[in-house]
């Protein structure tokens, strides 16, 4: 599966970065310091088999709609908050693999936000969370 991810704020870029160590794929910073997002979203959609938003479900609801088309052909998107806690597929769940996508990336992001021994996550250090 080719992944794509864009995040908006230096936290978010740093867990962009670990979720793609783990599930590879291309980084990149979106907004004022980074690449125009109607542009990383229309390259993506075509080139990509899934795209992650870390960031607020709405930008990427509003990024993706002018290029949803069919269930059958569009790619994964799943979008995570930039602590980690939740992965929510948005589009293409079943038939594009957003829903088993969103359970590994959040299998990612799992030991560092629950359980007795959970720490700070890397990227919530307060050198990653300044914007």
């Amino acid at each position: 599966m080719t992944c794509a991810y864009i995040a908006f704020t230096a936290r978010g870029l740093a867990l962009a970065q670990q979720l793609a160590a783990a599930c590879p794929g291309s980084v990149a910073r979106g907004g004022a310091d980074g690449v125009r997002l109607t542009d990383w979203t229309a390259v993506q959609f075509a080139q990509s088999d899934a795209l992650i938003f870390v960031g607020a479900a709405g930008i990427a609801v509003r990024a993706i709609a002018p290029h949803c088309r069919s269930k059958a052909a569009d790619p994964a998107v799943v979008v995570l908050d930039e602590g980690g806690q939740f992965a929510i597929p948005l589009l293409s769940g079943h038939l594009g693999g957003a829903n088993e996508l969103a359970q590994r990336l959040a299998a990612v992001c799992l030991p560092w936000t629950s359980g007795p021994s959970a720490r700070t996550a890397p990227w919530l250090s307060r050198s990653a969370s300044a914007t």
